[in-house]
């Protein structure tokens, strides 16, 4: 059966060939050049931004509807004639946020977790670092356009965000089998978020030296730790193979030896492109906030192969004409709770 990831960040389509060993900058050279955008919405009308439908109740939290609107703000900073308006616009969003969800822990609304199922600030639930990239992306083209947003706001996400568990699903990694469930997005967005944090804080000066910034060294290390392989309790992607038991059926593993194994993407009990090339988009995203922070990603050996490896295995399950993963046959997806089956 095809699986379908519905993208949380339409901002990640950012080009990581770009960025990857790139050469270090200064803070001068640091200076934003004109980047490319691909964004998969119509248009609006002339006249009207894309903030100006961007609404959705503060008070029923969901983290796709919250991306998106903050992605709105950060298309309009580069729209003509939207971008003042889309940064009052912005601000007053940020604070509504955080006024709603304010007050001591034993006493403030919160919202439960999807995935630990316990009761956490918006700002620290699973996947919010889709949010915060886009909280801070947008800051970060709205100080690029020379309009001013409200600083303090913005410390006061990062210091929420700063607390975010990580990986926030308990039950993701080699504990997920015989189904699968990776990490692999929880420390990609939760990479992109602090990567673009690290983007913001370094066009306001705040970071003189990019290797020794806590923030910087933090979503560098996340992005390590998404192209790493499955662990107990972490990494990425799966590394199959499948294992014989005694009544002769096969179950899929994925703590395989990296040198006879197959590096694939897995998620939801199968396995999952998606979960793998997909989320290399995330990647990208982390990247370019890193890139504008000063320190690009120069991928290790072992992070280059797991790159290559995704994308290998992308191509291995996909058709040009769309209809990728369907099965049986050699581009059909393994079933992990029913490795024998078609």
């Amino acid at each position: 059966m095809r699986r379908r990831t519905r993208s949380l960040a339409p901002l990640f389509a950012i080009a990581c060939g770009m960025l990857v060993g790139a050469p270090r900058l200064s803070a001068q050279e640091r200076q934003p050049a004109p980047i490319s955008r691909v964004v998969c919405s119509p248009l609006p009308a002339a006249g009207l931004c894309w903030s100006d439908n961007a609404v959705a109740p503060v008070g029923q939290f969901r983290i796709e509807s919250e991306s998106d609107v903050y992605a709105a703000f950060a298309l309009d900073a580069i729209r003509p004639g939207c971008a003042d308006v889309a940064a009052r616009r912005f601000e007053d969003r940020l604070r509504a946020s955080l006024e709603f969800y304010s007050g001591p822990a034993e006493s403030a609304i919160r919202v439960q977790d999807p995935r630990s199922g316990k009761m956490v600030h918006p700002f620290q639930s699973w996947l919010a670092g889709a949010m915060v990239t886009h909280v801070f992306y947008a800051a970060w083209e709205f100080r690029r356009a020379g309009i001013a947003v409200d600083d303090e706001l913005l410390r006061a996400v990062e210091t929420l965000y700063a607390e975010i568990p990580v990986p926030q699903d308990p039950g993701c990694g080699l504990r997920s089998l015989p189904g699968v469930n990776s990490c692999m997005d929880d420390f990609t967005l939760t990479a992109s978020g602090a990567a673009w944090i690290a983007a913001y804080e370094a066009s306001e000066g705040r970071v003189d030296d990019p290797s020794a910034s806590p923030i910087v060294r933090r979503a560098r290390a996340l992005v390590s730790e998404a192209l790493s392989p499955m662990s107990e309790r972490g990494g990425g992607p799966c590394l199959l193979f499948l294992e014989t038991l005694q009544d002769g059926s096969r179950r899929a593993r994925c703590d395989g030896d990296p040198t006879t194994a197959k590096l694939i993407g897995a998620d939801h009990n199968r396995e999952n492109p998606g979960y793998g090339l997909g989320l290399m988009t995330g990647i990208a995203s982390a990247c370019a906030g890193l890139f504008f922070a000063g320190e690009p990603c120069a991928f290790t050996e072992s992070e280059a192969f797991v790159s290559r490896e995704l994308f290998r295995h992308a191509q291995e399950k996909s058709l040009p004409d769309g209809s990728a993963f369907e099965g049986p046959g050699p581009r059909g997806c393994l079933d992990f709770t029913n490795p024998d089956g078609p």
